[in-house]
């Protein structure tokens, strides 16, 4: 009898929507953007934001905390010719190289160490510091 009233009491006053959960016990989630907006300009200023954070930890030093050089240390990167003249590819495939003493674009006559000293540092954390340093 007990187990005849068990039988009845799970497959008939179980409610659906328990059902359907157990049924898959992991639920799903759909992931739409928000209505109203693109996130571009919100990632794009939070990528400034950081690339700014990791300049001022990792390139400041040498290049000036506004990117204006440092005499006889980093040449002046914010405006300069050699930033604009350049893709952020470029860019990127020159500070992941770094400069050293005998290269003829090397104008400060000081070493640049390969990713400014810092390979910890993405392709994605350098570009932040490129899309910062190219902001105005």
């Amino acid at each position: 009898v007990l187990a005849v009233f068990a039988a009845l009491f799970i497959s008939g006053t179980q409610d659906p929507q328990v059902a359907a959960a157990s049924t898959n016990p992991f639920p799903t989630l759909s992931l739409t953007p928000a209505a109203g907006g693109t996130h571009d300009h919100a990632s794009s200023a939070d990528a400034i934001a950081h690339g700014e954070q990791l300049y001022l930890q990792s390139c400041a030093a040498c290049h000036g905390l506004d990117g204006m050089g440092v005499e006889n240390l980093g040449n002046q990167l914010r405006g300069s010719d050699y930033f604009a003249s350049n893709t952020d590819e470029q860019l990127l495939d020159m500070i992941r190289a770094g400069r050293e003493l005998n290269d003829p674009a090397n104008t400060s006559g000081l070493v640049m160490p390969p990713s400014g000293g810092r390979p910890d540092l993405s392709d994605a954390d350098i570009l932040a510091i490129i899309q910062y340093l190219r902001a105005e």
